[in-house]
């Protein structure tokens, strides 16, 4: 499967790491080739957003480890576009 677009919801807490560098380590995964961020809540304890990679054959569990490693919860997937052979 050749998964070209991937939507999640995503949160993460205010003294957590930044979205520019969230965003840098997001751009070293090699099959990403567009990263877009859009902020939907801000509390006082995290900050909620739509993050849409766009690419070829993003590889969703790369994607995942790394948001964990950077204290970011997937708190639903919104979309999958993927391109069958």
């Amino acid at each position: 499967m050749n998964i070209v677009r991937l939507v999640l919801e995503v949160s993460r807490p205010i003294k957590s790491v930044d979205i520019l560098s969230m965003i840098n380590r997001l751009s070293e995964v090699k099959s990403i080739k567009s990263i877009l961020v859009k902020f939907d809540k801000i509390s006082s304890e995290s900050q909620s957003f739509i993050l849409i990679l766009e690419g070829d054959n993003i590889d969703y569990n790369i994607v995942i480890k790394t948001l964990e490693e950077l204290n970011i919860s997937v708190v639903n997937v919104i979309e999958i576009k993927a391109l069958t052979s």
